[in-house]
């Protein structure tokens, strides 16, 4: 762009694009589980202020990345569908201090209410 006659004060300022690879559902899942403050870790931690301990399964998990999946908006999408139904067990969670609550796919299509136990 410099050569076409454009300042480089300009050209610094453009923002650079790049094409990648979609994600897959296993690399949401594994983004959603393996880096050290992942979404479900941090809601873990969360939920452990108050007591509250969450049990992720596979189904749940892959759920998730199923949804995130669809928005098309690759890892960010994994927040959005995570904050529907967190909401509602992170509000609850002082309430039902000393519980956990399994992550199924139900409760994260919103097919059945967070069950503590």
């Amino acid at each position: 762009m410099i050569e076409y006659g454009l300042i480089p004060e300009l050209v610094g300022r453009l923002p650079a694009i790049g094409t990648l690879n979609p994600l897959s559902e296993e690399d949401l899942v594994k983004i959603l589980l393996e880096p050290k403050n992942s979404l479900t870790k941090q809601y873990e931690k969360l939920c452990k202020y108050d007591n509250v301990k969450l049990n992720w399964t596979k189904d749940g998990l892959i759920e998730i990345a199923k949804m995130a999946n669809k928005k098309g908006t690759g890892a960010r999408g994994l927040k959005s569908v995570m904050e529907k139904f967190m909401t509602e067990i992170l509000f609850d969670s002082e309430e039902n201090c000393g519980k956990s609550v399994n992550i199924t796919k139900e409760v994260v299509c919103g097919q059945i209410l967070p069950q503590y136990e």
